[in-house]
């Protein structure tokens, strides 16, 4: 590019922008021409608006029918559904019910046998204590017997020492009032050399209280406290009084 061109560029003036058209304006609004109207004739008349019709009896009978149908059976299922949760919970109480019978069933059975136990136990009881009572009554029975038994060996014993005291054996010595009763005592001489000898305690023979000598057939002494008394060949001696 030459200067020429340069300059003249630098010397031509800018464009102006351009202003955008205006907008159209909206066209008035014509209004419809009817047709004209042919003269002798008549104008037809609008059409009338259908009227609406009117609900019979019987629907809203019927709709009313339908509506408690559908009441009925959303009650129905309702009821199916609470019914079917009625009878789940009436199964398991069954259930519960024969669980808590065999409990019961299981607990009755417990206590008739430690009921048997029991009676088992009260019948062995009885009995021991009736072996019990009869072992007491034969231990009272032969306590009596022993005792009666005792009793005899008593009196025999006492009989036994009383006539030990009563009875004098030929050829001892005795002390009256200790081993001898005082009293009269009598013996039955055969021989004719029978001696007795009387004499006070303590002095060994030398207090000759009284004798004799010789004397058969029945002889008769009389002793007291605080004497003694022997024999020789006279027999054995009693007491007589």
């Amino acid at each position: 590019m030459d200067n020429d061109s340069v300059k003249d560029d630098a010397q031509t003036p800018a464009a102006s922008p351009v202003a955008p058209p205006p907008a159209a304006a909206a066209a008035p609004k014509v209004p419809r021409a009817s047709k004209p109207r042919v003269p002798g004739t008549k104008a037809k008349p609008k059409p009338a608006a259908k009227p609406r019709k009117k609900l019979s009896k019987t629907a809203i009978a019927l709709i009313a029918v339908s509506g408690v149908a559908v009441l009925g059976w959303a009650s129905f299922a309702v009821a199916v559904n609470v019914a079917a949760n009625t009878n789940d919970e009436l199964v398991h109480l069954q259930a519960d019910n024969t669980k808590m019978s065999g409990e019961k069933d299981d607990l009755i059975g417990d206590l008739t046998e430690m009921t048997a136990s029991r009676d088992q136990y009260m019948n062995a009881s009885d009995a021991v204590a009736k072996r019990e009572d009869a072992v007491k009554v034969k231990e009272t029975a032969l306590q009596t017997r022993e005792d009666a038994v005792k009793g005899r060996e008593d009196a025999v014993t006492g009989a036994e020492a009383r006539a030990a005291q009563t009875t004098l054996k030929d050829g001892y010595s005795y002390i009256v009032g200790v081993s001898m009763e005082p009293g009269v005592y009598e013996a039955t001489s055969a021989s004719g050399t029978c001696y007795w000898e009387i004499n006070t305690s303590g002095t060994n023979g030398s207090d000759i209280v009284d004798n004799d000598l010789g004397a058969q057939g029945l002889i008769r002494v009389t002793v007291s406290g605080g004497q003694d008394f022997n024999s020789s060949r006279c027999g054995d001696w009693k007491k007589v009084g």
